[in-house]
């Protein structure tokens, strides 16, 4: 009633009577998810059971719109598949058996950076603005490849000591290990392999990868 009296509500016009009352309701209402998530650099917007986060020592089942930090190792085992989106509207979806952690994330102008770690599994990796930002700032790394993106659509397979990353769609460069891979393309970088050089993409790769990122819940 103290309110009442402060505002004379009796006197106040019913579109004011609204506004004010959403005003002191705003105040009571906790932060909106990205003010309480300050550090969330994505979130998942797909996935199916058997995908996880490794963070802070701890694995947590993934949850759709769970947000995801810099820090966090994303897994899945033999039946989970996932996939991310990115501030930046960077898309990763990830495969089954894989495994992928961030070492660098920044959306903001020319310094904008993405560095993303692919230690097993398949990937399929979609840039967003980063890469028209700052296209040297997108990576990925596998435990024998570096590719620097520079705006395209592709995948990284990683199995032992052997790493095959498809170039899907590009309108610009993909460099592996130095070595220029054009559209529609694959290489592969092993110790098997003295030389690597790009070939093309094969329709039974192009199949094998979408059975493996397909995932099974899509977004609500």
């Amino acid at each position: 009633m103290n309110l009442l009296r402060i505002y004379n509500i009796r006197r106040l016009h019913p579109v004011a009577i609204v506004l004010t009352a959403f005003f002191f309701i705003g105040l009571l209402l906790p932060a909106t998810s990205v003010k309480a998530n300050p550090e969330a650099i994505g979130r998942v917007i797909s996935h199916s059971p058997g995908a996880q986060v490794l963070r802070d020592g701890k694995k947590i089942s993934l949850t759709m719109n769970m947000p995801l930090r810099l820090s966090d190792t994303v897994q899945t085992d033999a039946t989970g598949k996932a996939k991310i989106l990115f501030n930046d509207d960077s898309t990763v979806s990830l495969g089954s058996n894989t495994s992928v952690d961030m070492s660098e994330y920044v959306d903001s102008g020319n310094t904008s950076a993405f560095g993303m770690n692919v230690s097993q599994g398949i990937a399929r990796i979609s840039t967003g603005r980063i890469v028209n930002m700052n296209p040297n700032g997108f990576k990925v790394t596998t435990p024998n490849a570096v590719a620097g993106i520079r705006g395209t659509v592709f995948s990284v397979h990683v199995a032992g000591e052997m790493s095959i990353i498809h170039v899907e769609h590009t309108l610009r460069q993909v460099h592996v290990n130095g070595i220029n891979v054009p559209s529609a393309h694959k290489i592969t970088i092993s110790r098997d392999v003295a030389r690597p050089r790009p070939v093309p993409i094969l329709p039974q790769d192009r199949n094998r990868i979408g059975r493996e990122i397909s995932v099974l819940r899509s977004p609500c």
